[in-house]
């Protein structure tokens, strides 16, 4: 690779990660990175693209772990709480094992793990 090449790419990312953050901020939380047209334009990024710069996933606050009230809630209405996972993880590990964000691919299992 040049380092004309890299310069390229370097300032590709960087437009990315600008066009992702002025996104971010623009769009409802709910909304954020979940956008898919195969008209969009070219300043909404994918969910694959989002996910090459995005951060881990968090673990949840420990004051939210901790919430007596919460965990009673969950514990007496388990019911309501049903969790479905319809992905096969193994799979989608093997297939992320090139992805360039491997912090976030491992924050993402994990999340869908525990």
């Amino acid at each position: 690779m040049s380092v004309t090449d890299a310069e390229a790419l370097i300032a590709k990312q960087i437009a990315r990660r600008s066009t992702i953050e002025a996104h971010k901020e623009a769009s409802p939380k709910y909304l954020r990175y979940n956008y898919y047209s195969p008209k969009r334009d070219s300043h909404t990024p994918s969910m694959a693209e989002w996910s090459e710069t995005a951060p881990p996933l968090p673990y949840p606050p420990v004051s939210a772990i901790n919430d007596a009230a919460a965990q009673k809630t969950i514990r007496d209405y388990s019911h309501l709480f049903r969790i479905v996972t319809p992905l096969n993880v193994p799979y989608l590990e093997s297939i992320s094992t090139t992805h360039p964000n491997q912090p976030w691919v491992r924050s993402l299992k994990r999340c869908l793990e525990e």
